[in-house]
């Protein structure tokens, strides 16, 4: 099988030689949080952007027809106000020329998006649930979210057939609301039973408050559906300071050396979560659409260190 452009451009920048080098770069637009709560997948994501972009310009910059191009990368924040974020979608595309905006999508999406789809604006989310109808110039690369977790169910149930009482926990947002549909299902499929539901409020939420609660049905298993990052390491925290010492199925488990540091290694062995570190010698030996993941994993270490995530 021949790879595609795409795949070849997702890492190394891989292009044929026989190009010249345009003086005008081609601008690409990241609209994302980068500060407040959801930052810890924002900033990463802008983080490993910047790294690809760096690769393909080392490269000689992108194919555009006859011509190599350098890339740049134009970052703006998602998470001061609806507002704000509807304003900078406008200006990197009406001032900036951007050709795409990368986002995350959901919540942080929403407020920009119609504008964008009404001047269809190329625009990229990670969430496949953002896709409608009403949105023909929105693109999902990969099905990320929230599909995949699953599977962390299906692995627990085939190694630990006896564990049947779950209790979870989703917030009440674009990215919890679909994940807590998705957990639900996967857990009937295997036939164990929910024994409580927790929905809070992203802002104002109280993780020790809420373990206590989870914990009265003497659950078996604890679930944070795709909580954000620093709700997964207080419940995870909350869990291990109440004495809970069995499995907890997690989306994400950004910076899991901190959450093994203030428990400990072996609570954390409970704990299951859907991203591995790139430099996992498995990914080394799979065919899968992301090329040299070592390389990139140690890359983004080097310049950011500590700063790896599920958006990475």
């Amino acid at each position: 099988m021949h790879s595609s452009l795409a795949q070849r451009l997702a890492v190394t920048g891989s292009l044929p030689r026989n190009l010249h080098r345009a003086g005008s770069p081609i601008r690409i637009g990241f609209l994302a949080p980068l500060s407040g709560p959801s930052s810890p997948w924002g900033t990463p994501g802008l983080e490993g952007c910047l790294i690809w972009a760096n690769w393909v310009n080392e490269q000689g910059g992108l194919a555009i027809g006859q011509q190599r191009r350098r890339v740049e990368v134009l970052a703006r924040d998602a998470a001061i106000s609806d507002q704000e974020t509807r304003i900078a979608a406008t200006e990197l595309v009406e001032r900036a020329g951007v050709r795409i905006i990368l986002t995350l999508g959901g919540d942080s999406l929403a407020p920009a998006l119609p504008w964008l789809m009404s001047r269809r604006v190329l625009t990229t989310t990670l969430l496949p649930f953002d896709l409608s109808p009403e949105t023909p110039t929105l693109i999902a690369p990969a099905e990320v979210h929230p599909i995949f977790v699953v599977t962390g169910v299906e692995w627990l149930a085939s190694t630990r057939p006896e564990l049947k009482r779950v209790a979870l926990c989703s917030q009440q947002d674009m990215m919890g609301l679909p994940s807590l549909a998705t957990y639900r299902a996967a857990f009937a499929a295997e036939g164990m039973q929910i024994v409580r539901e927790l929905r809070y409020p992203p802002q104002t939420a109280d993780a020790v408050g809420m373990v206590a609660a989870m914990l009265q049905d003497d659950p078996q298993v604890l679930c944070w559906c795709s909580s954000e990052p620093h709700m997964v390491h207080a419940l995870t925290e909350a869990a291990f300071q109440a004495g809970f010492a069995g499995p907890i199925l997690s989306c994400t488990g950004d910076n899991y050396r901190r959450m093994v540091a203030r428990t400990s290694a072996a609570f954390m062995e409970n704990f299951i979560f859907h991203f591995p570190d790139f430099d996992d010698p498995a990914l080394a030996e799979t065919a899968f659409f992301f090329r040299q993941p070592a390389a990139f994993h140690a890359a983004y270490q080097q310049r950011y260190p500590g700063h790896w995530s599920a958006v990475s």
